[in-house]
């Protein structure tokens, strides 16, 4: 009760900073999507995002100027530092963990700059958990058939594997920004959305996007082509509701792409979130103030 207000936002804002990572706290992200067994991976890769886009929009109208610097600088360091751990890792749910990391940097620094949740973000943030969720999840079929694949190597699954080859490219081209899905569109509205783009950071954020067309093609090579290496000739395709759960991902993400903007909505910093806040009494300056939980 008696530490300053901003104390209490960064006190909110580094739990926040964990589940939609940023640097440096990204790491218990990086571990829960990359080292989990089974399907957990897949499920907090959609929780933790999710979880942590609604704590900034609680938090939205008590941000001070200040922190709103520190957040975009951080989320430029985390787009580029997740983008170029993300094209030299040789696993592929590290990979995808990283990645997840680099492309959700980019709406931080959306929100950083226009200090609100405009059009697009709402899209953008259910995409990108999607498209990753069905990576890691197609990425646990594989491993419960094959052990840990080595993307320094080529697997050639597409061989033995056409009901697997044909999702994963489809998710793989989701994620590249194939217009049916909803990532890339609102990636696009986001950035049209912005009135002032400093030049610098910017360039930054289109190069993140840019290197995700490096890494995630990489993984699709190698998991997919090439010759079919000799441990994973004994390997069946997807079971149905193997099958079933990817195919009810991608339609989520294209049912996202069809859905009008305006259905989203948008947050403004300047209008209080009177349902999410509570009220306590300043003893030192005799009055009440407002802060969110």
């Amino acid at each position: 009760m008696m530490t300053p207000d901003h104390i209490r936002v960064m006190a909110l804002l580094i739990p926040l900073a964990i589940v939609w990572p940023l640097l440096p706290i990204h790491g218990a992200f990086i571990a829960s999507v990359s080292c989990l067994p089974g399907t957990l991976p897949a499920f907090l890769a959609v929780f933790l995002p999710s979880l942590g886009f609604h704590g900034i929009i609680t938090l939205l109208p008590v941000i001070p100027e200040g922190m709103w610097n520190l957040l975009w600088i951080l989320a430029l360091g985390s787009a580029l530092y997740g983008s170029f751990l993300a094209c030299s890792q040789n696993s592929m749910n590290t990979l995808l963990a990283y990645a997840h990391m680099a492309l959700g940097a980019i709406l931080w620094w959306c929100v950083a700059v226009t200090q609100g949740i405009g059009p697009g973000a709402v899209a953008y943030v259910a995409g990108l958990s999607l498209v990753i969720c069905g990576l890691l999840l197609a990425s646990q079929s594989v491993q419960v058939r094959f052990g840990h694949l080595d993307l320094s190597l080529s697997h050639g699954l597409a061989h033995s594997m056409p009901w697997l080859s044909t999702l994963f490219v489809l998710f793989i081209t989701a994620a590249l920004g194939l217009p049916i899905f909803v990532l890339f569109s609102a990636f696009m509205t986001m950035l049209l959305n912005i009135t002032s783009r400093p030049a610098g950071s910017f360039m930054i954020i289109l190069l993140t996007w840019l290197m995700s067309s490096w890494y995630f093609p990489r993984l699709m090579q190698q998991v997919l082509f090439g010759r079919l290496a000799p441990s994973c000739k004994s390997g069946h395709d997807l079971h149905i509701d193997e099958r079933f759960s990817l195919i009810l991902l991608l339609a989520l993400l294209v049912m996202l792409g069809l859905v009008p903007a305006h259905w989203f909505g948008a947050a403004d910093p300047a209008v209080p979130i009177e349902h999410l806040s509570f009220e306590y009494h300043r003893m030192d300056h005799g009055h009440s103030s407002r802060f969110p939980v």
